[in-house]
């Protein structure tokens, strides 16, 4: 039994059973022992996942050309006249991971883009004290435009920019519900001796925002079918929307539409945990030292962006994304310049699996939300 295993099993005894919610906000997000805060490695070969900015350098070049347009969008000024004013170009990104997508962004600004490093500034919202310290090594290069920041900071002063926000709301905490016999039931966790245990239970009065939430799932369940309610992400889109006066919002995540997350395949949930890169649904193991994540309903966040004066301009999976800003073009330059060097086909079959069929991008979507 770990530290963090224990605390959950006292609190519970001291008090009474916990909402999975709570379990996994405490698993996460615990600022001594979960599993965000604590100094494991978590994202490449010795961590226990990869994201897309860790597999090739191509996806934060292209994304640096999609934050220049929009910039240019912002300031109602054409792109090839960008370099005669002065406007700073201003990117939000929320959980940067490493900092690798901050780093090959502002890379390609510079060194692709000829787009001056004096007008662009970075911000970073990262609530992980140890992935704080892996962007400042990395980042140190461009210190001068980066400042970590929290959302609530800028609540006062909305800034015209552009928010990233990639692989950063799958790991929300959700409540689970099913139904059961005409009943609505929540997960929760509670204890068996020493040994936490699952259990369903009734909900006997219905929470406003889960009776919402469950007003916009135009859905027919079967009994005993499990979903996840991300909450969190309701309450995200209205922050990014109170700290955003004018500008887009770029949201990757694995998940999709109402009728394919809520369909028999996904009978029990989607929810999975991440440990040594292997997938496995025992949230109760490794507490704090595995991920634990839930596939995105982008239905959900597309009907409450408009509550929240933010316009979906498009959804789409993330190879057809990548392709419309260039992945392929960068493809086949790459082998023009360099057809056969160990270097240039480690490289180009790093890009290829943003787009063949099993890669990195199969489960992932592209939502651009738009408040201008």
């Amino acid at each position: 039994m770990n530290k963090l295993q224990e605390q959950i099993i006292n609190q519970i005894k001291s008090s009474a059973p916990i909402s999975f919610y709570e379990f996994m906000k405490m698993a996460l997000y615990d600022k001594e022992f979960g599993y965000y805060f604590t100094s494991k490695e978590k994202i490449g070969r010795s961590g226990d996942f990869y994201t897309s900015s860790n597999i090739s350098s191509a996806f934060g070049a292209l994304l640096a050309k999609e934050c220049l347009e929009m910039h240019s969008k912002i300031i109602n000024i054409p792109l090839g006249k960008l370099h005669k004013f002065n406007n700073i170009l201003t990117i939000i990104e929320v959980g940067a991971g490493t900092g690798q997508l901050a780093f090959d962004i502002l890379y390609t600004m510079e060194k692709e883009l000829n787009f001056p490093l004096a007008k662009i500034k970075y911000l970073i919202q990262e609530i992980s004290p140890a992935m704080q310290a892996l962007q400042k090594n990395l980042l140190a290069p461009f210190s001068s435009q980066i400042e970590w920041i929290e959302l609530e900071e800028l609540k006062n002063s909305p800034k015209e920019a552009i928010i990233i926000a990639n692989e950063v709301i799958d790991s929300f905490p959700i409540h689970q519900i099913r139904w059961y016999k005409k009943e609505l039931q929540e997960l929760y966790i509670d204890i068996d001796g020493e040994k936490l245990t699952p259990f369903w239970q009734n909900i006997e009065k219905m929470p406003k925002n889960i009776a919402f939430y469950l007003e916009h799932l135009s859905f027919e369940f079967v009994d005993k079918q499990v979903i996840e309610i991300n909450l969190e992400a309701i309450d995200w889109l209205k922050q990014i929307s109170d700290v955003l006066k004018k500008g887009f919002v770029i949201i990757i995540d694995y998940g999709d539409l109402s009728d394919h997350l809520y369909s028999l395949d996904h009978f029990e949930g989607t929810l999975r945990c991440f440990f040594q890169h292997m997938t496995n649904s025992n949230y109760l193991e490794n507490i704090g030292s595995q991920d634990i994540t839930t596939d995105v309903n982008f239905e959900i966040l597309m009907k409450f962006a408009q509550y929240n004066k933010l316009e979906t301009l498009s959804f789409m999976r993330q190879a057809d994304y990548l392709i419309k800003l260039g992945l392929l073009d960068r493809l086949q330059k790459m082998i023009e310049l360099d057809p056969s060097s160990f270097q240039s086909l480690k490289a180009r079959l790093a890009i290829k699996n943003f787009f063949i069929p099993g890669g990195i991008s199969d489960h992932f979507k592209v939502l651009i939300l738009k408040k201008i």
